[in-house]
């Protein structure tokens, strides 16, 4: 049985191999959003942090380059007859002229906090000094792209390491979330979801340790403003998996001084979310000087509260009819969701995920049912805003669905990864029956993890080669 203490250094070192293949391996922009979340990665390593307004567009100013760059790229998406080629990626090395008179152009991250790009940026400045001393030719278009990747992975390795170390149980769980195809994909893009997806696991992580482990006596000083922290990050990086801090809820009354003292905590660290995303809308009001796009959501708030029982069988139908492109979406659709893993791999994995539910315990603890109806409710709840949000924002487009569609589009499985752990709690064993038995098949089990994370990694390397080179 691999000790609990070196599976997180397992995870480190294998998802990093794994990661820096699939940067190299991905052609630009070959995952979903990219190009929007490349402008703003740009735009924020230059400390153009504000997004601008031209004629009643959101979108900021960028060189000729950038934008020839983006456009260059775009021919493989959706387009799995293009392949990438070795000339290709060496011309990534080529001297390009970043002058010129910028064009304004709008893209659809133009109003995220740059708070999302931190670990893109981050790398960014941290390199860019020490290319531009060897070659400044070689601060191209490409160099922001690929650097900007290596931040994120290294930032998502970051938070999972701490993730698996501070779960007081579901660690095995939590190595193969984070091995996913799909997870570690988008950890190798620039795409915020992995910021999202790290940041989301190691708080849920560190809330489930406070909670539960005996040697957490007392809530320090220290937790509170981690805890501050990790509220702004979550309703900074996606509001709907702020209620994740519910999660605190779990933590007994005897680890604060009094109940009072409990209820103050719980204030402090949800008011502090809320008063700096308050600030920030202000904020991009004021620099946006006009007023915000309209559509249709007024309508669908107006459908779904006038019409609940109708609004039911939409999730339902939604669920129903869209199950495993959820399951699919959720494992690995990786690409523009046109690079499919086999089927058999998807079913698997999800299996794999649901078993390890029931046998990855900690034998000093037990969720009582009171305890999951708060987990699972967090996650049933986080499920609902999901599919509500998209539902308000995306489906009531005409040209999409319209008001009262019959079902909600434009979720994606991968919107789950966040809290899923959180609904494999129902699955965790509240007495001690058959303690001994699945303490023994664990044993079993436990071996394997860094062998079957392996085998993902090759799944997905695999199916990275075939999409865009071979």
């Amino acid at each position: 049985m691999i000790s609990m203490h070196s599976l997180e250094k397992r995870f480190l070192s294998i998802a990093f191999v794994f990661g820096l293949l699939i940067i190299i391996l991905t052609p630009p922009f070959q995952m979903a959003d990219e190009d929007s979340h490349f402008k703003k990665t740009y735009l924020v390593s230059n400390f153009d942090l504000l997004p601008k307004t031209v004629d009643q567009v959101k979108g900021n100013y960028f060189p000729p380059a950038v934008l020839e760059f983006e456009n260059k790229h775009r021919n493989q998406i959706g387009n799995t007859e293009v392949k990438y080629t070795f000339t290709q990626l060496q011309s990534l090395n080529f001297p390009v002229d970043m002058k010129g008179e910028k064009v304004f152009t709008p893209y659809s991250t133009a109003t995220v906090h740059p708070l999302l790009y931190i670990p893109q940026v981050t790398m960014i400045l941290l390199v860019k000094p020490i290319v531009w001393l060897c070659s400044p030719d070689l601060i191209n278009p490409a160099f922001y792209l690929y650097t900007g990747r290596l931040g994120n992975l290294l930032f998502f390795l970051a938070c999972m390491f701490y993730a698996i170390k501070l779960m007081p149980f579901y660690k095995h769980v939590m190595f193969m979330l984070g091995m996913m195809p799909m997870t570690l994909s988008l950890a190798s893009s620039l795409n915020y979801d992995s910021m999202v997806i790290g940041v989301s696991l190691l708080v849920v992580s560190y809330i489930l340790r406070l909670s539960y482990d005996s040697s957490q006596t007392q809530i320090t000083r220290k937790s509170i403003i981690f805890l501050c922290i990790a509220a702004v990050l979550l309703i900074e990086l996606k509001l709907i998996y702020y209620p994740l801090l519910l999660l605190v809820l779990l933590i007994p009354v005897s680890k604060f001084r009094n109940t009072k003292e409990r209820w103050k905590s719980i204030g402090i660290i949800w008011g502090t979310g809320a008063v700096t995303h308050l600030a920030w809308m202000l904020l991009t009001q004021i620099a946006l000087a006009s007023p915000g796009g309209t559509s249709n959501g007024t309508e669908q708030v107006k459908f779904i509260l006038y019409h609940p029982v109708e609004y039911i069988k939409v999730l339902a139908r939604t669920f129903m009819e869209l199950r495993f492109y959820y399951i699919n979406s959720f494992v690995g659709n990786l690409g523009w969701l046109d690079t499919n893993l086999p089927m058999l791999f998807i079913i698997a994995y999800l299996i794999g995920l649901l078993v390890l539910a029931i046998f990855d315990t900690n034998k000093g603890i037990q969720l009582q049912w009171k305890d999951k109806i708060i987990t699972v409710g967090i996650f049933l709840f986080i499920l609902l805003l999901v599919e509500t949000s998209l539902y308000i924002i995306w489906t009531s487009i005409p040209e999409i669905g319209g008001v009262g569609y019959r079902i909600v589009s434009g979720v994606q499985g991968r919107y789950f990864i966040p809290c899923v752990i959180l609904g494999l709690t129902l699955l965790y064993p509240t007495t001690g029956l058959f303690r001994q038995w699945r303490e023994k098949a664990m044993g079993l089990i436990s071996g394997s993890i860094p062998t079957l994370g392996i085998c993902s990694g090759l799944v997905t390397i695999a199916m990275l080669l075939l999409r865009y080179w071979i």
